[in-house]
């Protein structure tokens, strides 16, 4: 039996409403720099555990009680950070567009935000000296400054480009030296 044509056109005219439903689901590309973060991150990190073993000079007893409390330090550090960004940071804060209200609950969260800061930090600072001498605690401070001002001047010489090349790992000589 041959099927009529009203039944053909149907069937075709649901083909084509599914095809057309559907096709733009297939046809929405994922989004690469939404997992960017994840992974520059995890670039960043190696590069800072790079740079920082490299300045502080630790010897494998100091690495090995060294690093586990720097990573506790970096996590508690991020929550933080995290934490005052889900909160504050995706409103708008231009202090044209909000009330007075709104811009002294900003800024006073901003204090009680480094407050906090501060206040891990001094923990973190007795966590150090308990697990390393005195000079490389110090050195440790200046190689953290030390990397975030490599890391940003790598990252204007790579301007806003979309596809960008890896990174390259920070230079074996310091950052006064201009070998970048």
């Amino acid at each position: 039996m041959k099927p009529s044509v009203p039944l053909i056109s149907g069937r075709l005219l649901v083909i084509m409403l599914c095809l057309i439903t559907v096709w733009p689901v297939f046809a929405q590309r994922p989004r690469p720099h939404r997992q960017l973060p994840a992974k520059a991150g995890d670039k960043v990190g190696a590069l800072q555990v790079a740079f920082l073993t490299r300045e502080l000079n630790l010897t494998e007893d100091e690495a090995k009680v060294f690093w586990p409390v720097y990573n506790e330090f970096k996590e508690k550090r991020k929550t933080l950070s995290k934490q005052f960004r889900e909160k504050y940071g995706e409103k708008e804060q231009s202090p044209d567009k909000l009330s007075e209200a709104q811009c002294k609950e900003i800024v006073d969260n901003q204090i009680v935000q480094e407050q906090r800061m501060l206040d891990l930090k001094k923990e973190y600072h007795s966590r150090f000296l308990a697990v390393l001498p005195a000079a490389k605690v110090l050195a440790l401070y200046e190689a953290e400054k030390k990397f975030r001002k490599v890391l940003l001047e790598r990252l204007k010489e790579r301007g806003p480009q979309r596809d960008r090349p890896p990174m390259r790992p920070p230079p074996e000589e310091t950052p006064d030296e201009g070998d970048f």
